[in-house]
């Protein structure tokens, strides 16, 4: 038996890995990385960092059941919060602003590209503003 592996670090032996396994794969390790990163920010003792917790795991979970996603679009989204999350354990900082604000963009960008997505669009267009006002721009 033959056993090859990806780029994706999926290990394949005798069969073939085909794109929506790699996806889902990917997936797990997203939504795993998100769930660490906004863990970090829930063990803060500043309100507005635990503020921002909350409002990545409300729009972590419209990008998760938003049935009308696909799988490589919940990825897309999910990696923009895991880059908020970082961005905000310190997100006075003019680095971690620029970065918020960057990622800002992206999301909002995608709600323009998929208007189909009501859950995500919905929950974007509540959540983005109020992250916004906790860097600060």
């Amino acid at each position: 038996m033959k056993g090859n592996t990806g780029n994706e670090g999926i290990i394949q032996s005798g069969g073939t890995i085909n794109a929506e396994q790699i996806a889902v794969g990917r997936n797990a390790a997203v939504s795993g990385t998100v769930n660490k990163t906004i863990s970090t920010l829930q063990d803060s003792c500043r309100p507005e960092i635990l503020q921002l917790a909350n409002l990545l795991k409300q729009l972590q979970a419209a990008i998760e059941t938003d049935s009308n996603l696909k799988l490589e679009e919940k990825n897309e989204a999910l990696e923009q919060v895991v880059k908020i999350a970082e961005a905000g354990e310190n997100p006075q900082e003019g680095e971690k602003q620029k970065l918020a604000k960057t990622t800002i963009r992206t999301l909002k960008g995608m709600i323009t590209e998929l208007p189909h997505a009501t859950k995500f669009v919905e929950a974007c267009s509540h959540i983005l503003p109020l992250i916004t006002k906790i860097f600060g721009f």
